[in-house]
């Protein structure tokens, strides 16, 4: 039983760690930044948050799961950088005018 109490406060904490990421990163987002931009991290905060507080609901984690949620930790963390002061311009929707020389 002490195992499964582990598991689950470590997994909390991985999975707070995503969710407050996900957050920052959607209070940089604005109109112009892709729907699915902010939708995947909408989706990425609240189900990290589900899955931290599973354990509330008698559904226990494990290694694994606690090894993907890492995974998941180390993939936003990576990218931090890019997204230090605002949304990377790969993610805006901006309009763009079209060029004459297309046929």
């Amino acid at each position: 039983m002490d195992r499964e109490y582990v598991f689950a406060a470590a997994t909390l904490l991985v999975c707070l760690a995503i969710s407050g990421i996900s957050l920052c990163r959607l209070r940089l987002t604005d109109i112009a930044i892709r729907r699915g931009v902010r939708i995947k991290y909408s989706v990425l905060g609240s189900g990290a948050l589900v899955f931290g507080f599973a354990p509330w609901t008698g559904e226990w984690p494990g290694w694994t799961g606690l090894v993907f949620s890492f995974a998941v930790l180390v993939g936003l963390l990576s990218s931090s950088a890019r997204w230090r002061h605002r949304a990377p311009p790969e993610t805006r929707s901006d309009y763009s005018p079209l060029s004459k020389d297309l046929p």
